[in-house]
């Protein structure tokens, strides 16, 4: 799985405190997910797209890959990243 979520700006960690839908069709859904009036994060998802569109308002965002500490249910191994020099960033 692929965990969004961040850090606000002021270092503390980001807990929305509600999902709502912005705009869906038969295809695509986007939907904020706000805590506060000037903290948020937009989340774009569509059927077939293989991609989500995240974007942050008032947060540092963070990626997490393969679930929650780098392990998904099935892995048993967490993600490996390499930096643009091919070194191994784990």
């Amino acid at each position: 799985p692929l965990i969004l979520g961040g850090k606000n700006t002021d270092g503390s960690d980001f807990q929305p405190t509600d999902s709502r839908a912005n705009t869906w069709s038969d295809w695509m859904v986007t939907f904020r997910m706000p805590q506060g009036e000037d903290r948020a994060m937009d989340v774009t998802l569509a059927e077939g797209m293989p991609f989500v569109w995240a974007e942050f308002k008032g947060v540092n965002p963070t990626i997490a890959f393969g679930g929650l500490n780098g392990k998904g249910t099935r892995g048993k191994n967490g993600a490996t990243y390499f930096d643009l020099d091919n070194k191994d960033q784990k």
